[in-house]
């Protein structure tokens, strides 16, 4: 079939939509200023992302099993009073093992409880009521928002620090400092957004051209099958030769034939 690859390919990235494609930051913008202000580091990226997971996973469940039961003024506080207790320890424990970094972080540890991605998503999850489609999208946003923050953390603390979690870096002789602000974070995000974009136009053009050299290749096969006579009888008459030699001139037929 004509642009098989093409729609199996839309198929799938619509079922895998978060990881695939739809990235929740690169393409919908959620939880954006995470990925810009606070990853100035791999170890900050982990933490933030810990946080997210943590909220995220339950919060979109939670939605899922008893958001249509509420009132739509009501879930947006309780949701985010729910993921500030769910915070609360999570940061506790996170102090410890990396207290440095978590002070390094600030506010925005914090206001995970009310980050767009959680709400949105919530929301959302609360008018559907599938638990269990909840949870699978609830994985999948979260992996394409580890993909963005880890690799954020990694490209600036390596070539604005010349460090990987915590570890120096000798090879990086060269530092651009500028890329530990959040403006820095900003250019390494947009970055980020064009390579993906032009990733998936470029595997979209090839599966094209696949699909086309396939077609045109059937159909070569299944002309070289047909006898001369059938190829030539759904041509038109000013294409075929045999209805050339039959067709009379203008004035009729000329004297002597």
């Amino acid at each position: 079939m004509y642009l098989n690859k093409i729609r199996q390919h839309s198929r799938r990235v619509h079922r895998f939509s978060g990881l695939l494609t739809g990235n929740p930051v690169l393409s919908l913008g959620l939880a954006l200023p995470f990925a810009i202000a606070s990853t100035v580091s791999l170890q900050a990226a982990f933490c933030i992302f810990v946080g997210i997971a943590a909220v995220t996973l339950p919060m979109m469940l939670l939605s899922a099993l008893a958001g249509r039961f509420l009132p739509a003024w009501l879930r947006f506080p309780l949701f985010s009073l729910c993921a500030a207790g769910l915070l609360i320890p999570l940061e506790s424990f996170l102090t410890g093992l990396f207290p440095v970094v978590l002070n390094s972080i600030g506010l925005y540890f914090p206001i995970i409880a009310v980050n767009t991605l959680l709400l949105f998503h919530c929301e959302k999850e609360a008018e559907r009521g599938r638990p269990l489609q909840a949870l699978l999208h609830a994985l999948l946003q979260l992996s394409g928002l580890a993909v963005v923050l880890l690799l954020c953390g990694a490209i600036r603390e390596a070539f604005g620090n010349g460090s990987l979690w915590g570890i120096s870096l000798p090879f990086l002789s060269y530092r651009l400092g500028g890329l530990l602000i959040p403006f820095g974070g900003c250019i390494v995000a947009a970055m980020l957004a064009a390579a993906a974009r032009y990733l998936g136009r470029l595997l979209r053009i090839s599966l094209y051209r696949s699909d086309l050299k396939k077609y045109t290749q059937t159909l070569f096969e299944a002309n070289e099958q047909l006898p001369e006579e059938d190829l030539l009888a759904g041509l038109p008459t000013a294409v075929n030769p045999a209805g050339l030699q039959k067709q009379p001139g203008p004035n009729g037929p000329k004297k002597g034939e």
